[in-house]
């Protein structure tokens, strides 16, 4: 194995250990990571691209952090968006006497605010 392919190994692992944590450790190793890139490809900056809803949601973040890597892709997490007491309301009265009904009519209405 070279030092190239170890160095590229070791890099990897950090990346992976900070993926992996749900945020938990970010930035950690930040200053060895940078130190590995920069011996391993010279002084290159990650890329980041942001994707936006017409709306302005953030829908995903791309990130190249090598430049012969892959491109990753972050997918935020979005706040849940539940139903109402109003619509809870009209949709038991509207299927009261059909469960199987009801659950699929809340699925939908769930869906529908939530996509």
């Amino acid at each position: 194995m070279t030092d190239r392919e170890l160095m590229q190994m070791a890099l990897d692992a950090m990346e992976s250990f900070e993926g992996g944590t749900n945020g938990l450790y970010t930035g950690e190793f930040a200053e060895e990571r940078k130190a590995l890139r920069e011996r391993l490809y010279g002084k290159w900056e990650p890329q980041i691209e942001q994707l936006y809803t017409p709306k302005g949601d953030l829908i995903s973040i791309s990130i190249k952090r090598t430049p012969d890597g892959p491109r990753e892709q972050i997918h935020p997490k979005r706040e849940w968006v539940g139903l109402t007491d109003e619509e809870l309301l009209e949709l038991g009265k509207k299927y009261y006497n059909d469960t199987a009904d009801l659950m699929f009519a809340t699925e939908a209405k769930l869906k529908e605010k939530n996509t």
